[in-house]
């Protein structure tokens, strides 16, 4: 999954955001409880840096996927191209 240089680079990202939500979440725990604005941001920022995060890896990964299909289906469509010339070259 972790293949490319860029889903690599988030997942990088991905766990020092979600590092600091957690230092985030146990500080504001510690000072105020769940009623602590620091506890709910952390608690927020976690979430959301997972979600956010490991949806551009899936997108990002569909997009490449269907890219080298397309490349698949392109080289394979020229081949076929060039053999059917090859073929109306040798008949004359």
């Amino acid at each position: 999954m972790l293949t490319s240089k860029f889903t690599r680079v988030v997942a990088i990202l991905l766990l020092i955001a979600e590092a600091a939500a957690i230092v985030m979440t146990f500080v504001g725990a510690l000072t105020g409880g769940a009623e602590s604005g620091l506890f709910m941001t952390g608690v927020f920022l976690f979430v959301a840096a997972a979600a956010f995060g490991w949806i551009l890896i899936a997108v990002y990964n569909r997009v490449h996927k269907d890219e080298e299909e397309t490349n698949k289906l392109l080289l394979e469509a020229e081949k076929k191209h060039r053999e059917s010339e090859d073929r109306k070259e040798t008949e004359e």
